[in-house]
């Protein structure tokens, strides 16, 4: 990414400011300020573990007494 620094102080001729953009690690982009659609899933569901912090999450067998 450039700066206007590179260009001594003004911006390219035929070029726009479009907004700011952050590169993700799945090198998409999302706009500075907004949350990609993995980082809101993510938000939610630790906000679902944080309201119920007794609910097992199952990833194997479950081992009852009989």
């Amino acid at each position: 990414m450039l700066s206007i620094d590179d260009h001594r102080g003004q911006s390219p001729r035929g070029s726009e400011f479009k907004g700011s953009y952050k590169f993700e690690f799945d090198r998409s982009f999302t706009k500075v300020g907004s949350k990609s659609a993995e980082r809101e899933e993510l938000e939610n569901f630790i906000s679902e573990m944080l309201k119920s912090p007794n609910k097992a999450i199952g990833f194997g067998p479950t081992f009852t007494s009989s």
